[in-house]
């Protein structure tokens, strides 16, 4: 592999690898990218650490994919084929990488579950061979070979279309797929647990992938220590796209939010007496306004004894 072909591998896993951490980590899940399996390289692709427990619970398996969200295992190793077809080295990898962490880490075989994440749909002839065939969950197929009956494949291309398979199904090879997808998590339906953080990055995504020139291809950009650049690339209102108010407001003073907003729109909403709470009578009548000078007339008639 070139190391163009590299550099473009390992920017899809850490989008891949982003996405991830956004969605698990409020859940209790640890997402690490490009953990060594030894003292030097190879390093696998993502590593997810369940925090508590031996089974996922509802808020996790609500974030998680069919394949993942059904195996009790403590330790989930992701193999991420982006640009990649699925094939007899792909498996022969995530075997290897499987193989050494155990290892590296002490763990026993059930600790530890390996997933092939295929972009792309695997061919049909290459399934055959490797002896893959699928489970009861559309897209999750498992080997009858017992050398690679441990290595799961997730084709996200033919994952179904429910919220907690969507985040990973963002990253499927058919724009159709990606759509629908997308539409799920960020239409009327959208999951409750889609958070600003997550929110935003989807939405980055979506921009990058659909109204962008140059398509696929420019989230390779997208990186943690590239996100300035990417930002000034979409512009303040694509960015802002989808981040509520509250979030927008954080860290803005109070003089720094009215900045450019009229007099009259500032004062909408507020009773002519909630205006005078706290201000003398000398503070009141400077500068004061035709406007305010008639509430002020009214407010006095209205407090003045009838005779």
């Amino acid at each position: 592999m070139t190391e163009d072909k590299t550099t473009r591998r390992r920017k899809w896993h850490q989008a891949f690898g982003d996405v991830l951490e956004v969605l698990l980590t409020p859940v209790k899940i640890n997402v690490l990218t490009d953990l060594p399996v030894l003292s030097s390289p190879p390093k696998m692709d993502i590593l997810i650490l369940r925090t508590e427990g031996l089974g996922w619970t509802s808020e996790q398996r609500a974030r998680l994919p069919h394949g993942i969200r059904d195996v009790r295992a403590s330790q989930i190793v992701l193999e991420f084929k982006k640009t990649e077809s699925f094939n007899e080295a792909a498996v022969k990898q995530a075997l290897i990488y499987e193989t050494l962490h155990l290892a590296n880490q002490g763990l026993k075989q059930e600790e530890v579950a390996t997933f092939v994440v295929s972009s792309q749909t695997p061919h049909k002839n290459t399934l055959a061979a490797l002896g893959y065939e699928a489970t009861k969950h559309p897209g999750v197929s498992r080997s009858r070979f017992p050398i690679l009956e441990r290595i799961i494949l997730i084709s996200l291309n033919d994952l179904t279309d429910t919220t907690f398979n969507a985040a990973f199904k963002i990253f499927a090879s058919k724009r159709k797929e990606q759509t629908k997808a997308f539409n799920t998590l960020m239409g009327e339906g959208k999951p409750q647990w889609l958070v600003d953080s997550l929110k935003w990055l989807i939405s980055m995504l979506y921009n990058l992938w659909f109204k962008i020139k140059g398509g696929p291809d420019m989230i390779l950009q997208f990186t943690k220590e590239q996100i300035k650049e990417t930002c000034e690339l979409l512009g303040e209102e694509t960015v802002l796209q989808g981040v509520s108010p509250q979030t927008r407001l954080k860290g803005i003073s109070a003089s720094d939010r009215l900045k450019g907003i009229s007099a009259s729109d500032r004062l909408k909403g507020i009773s002519a007496s909630d205006r005078l709470k706290g201000l003398s009578a000398k503070d009141r009548l400077q500068d004061m306004s035709e406007e305010d000078c008639r509430i002020m007339m009214q407010l006095l008639k209205n407090r003045t004894p009838q005779g």
